[in-house]
């Protein structure tokens, strides 16, 4: 590591190349939302704009200057995580992204000939898809790669390497897409567990997290040292700065769960029928409905 606080962040600018990779993902996006008698009706303009905002989480953990902030503050490291792993994701599974992207791609509207899944082979996509986002393996995932990067020894190597923490941010947001499949149910998912079990996978994958925040805040020792040896900013010691990290990751984590939890139990009440019809989308393949359905 290289240079004082100031000097890096005086030359920041935002990456050309993942910007422009995330413009392009937003106006595919808009252009699928937006085609006449295709979306509109089945997406609403609230999931365009949740879409929106999980793309703007994602800009903001990968290129803003929280990134580099993140080589001098554990805070900034923590924010960045879960920017990834519990912020970004849940909004853009609520954008319904696969249907959106899959209008937009489409060139026709028979859904025998317009379908991207069809080349991509839907079967072998539900085969692999279903055992990731089941809520078990799901679970687990999220938590192994929370507590794996945060061991002093891997936690170090992502800091050394910017190859190893690129491969951190994407562990962190892919396992955060797959913990919050069974959550948002973004079409065309199954229900794999009973709604009313989903409380309960929020709360059991909280759980060992706390754990881990619980560690890091009342610890009376430095964990990573790799703060010890960079410049404080903020008049913040390393040591405080551990604390306030620990005690934003256990907070953040539990208000996120605890909502979505009351979001679910609130859903539970909602009138049978709307459920069953989101249950007979949810068993349709894409290539099964065309967007023009209502």
């Amino acid at each position: 590591m290289t240079g004082s606080a100031p000097s890096l962040l005086g030359s920041w600018t935002a990456p050309l190349w993942p910007t422009l990779a995330l413009l392009a993902v937003v106006l595919l996006y808009l252009w699928g939302w937006r085609l006449p008698s295709r979306t509109p009706k089945r997406i609403p303009a609230w999931r365009l704009a949740a879409f929106f905002a999980g793309i703007a989480a994602l800009w903001f953990a990968l290129t803003s200057a929280l990134d580099l902030w993140t080589q001098f503050l554990l805070t900034a490291h923590m924010v960045q995580h879960l920017l990834l792993m519990l912020v970004a994701p849940p909004l853009l599974l609520l954008g319904s992204p696969v249907l959106v992207f899959w209008s937009g791609l489409a060139r026709r509207r028979e859904p025998d000939r317009c379908g991207p899944f069809r080349f991509a082979g839907w079967g072998w996509m539900q085969r692999v898809g279903r055992p990731l986002t089941h809520p078990i393996s799901a679970g687990v995932l999220m938590v192994a790669i929370t507590i794996v990067w945060h061991i002093p020894h891997v936690f170090a190597l992502a800091m050394r390497s910017a190859g190893w923490h690129s491969l951190e941010n994407a562990t962190f947001f892919a396992s955060g897409v797959l913990f919050w499949w069974p959550v948002i149910q973004p079409w065309p998912s199954k229900r794999q567990w009973p709604r009313w079990t989903i409380p309960l996978y929020l709360l059991g994958a909280d759980l060992p997290v706390s754990v881990l925040s619980a560690y890091l805040a009342f610890c009376d020792h430095v964990v990573y040292s790799c703060y010890l040896a960079v410049p404080r900013r903020f008049g913040i010691s390393a040591l405080n700065d551990q604390v306030v990290a620990a005690m934003v990751m256990w907070v953040a984590m539990l208000l996120i769960f605890v909502s979505a939890s009351v979001v679910v139990v609130m859903d539970l009440f909602e009138p049978v029928a709307a459920n069953e019809s989101c249950a007979a989308d949810s068993r349709l393949r894409p290539d099964q409905v065309t967007p023009s359905a209502p």
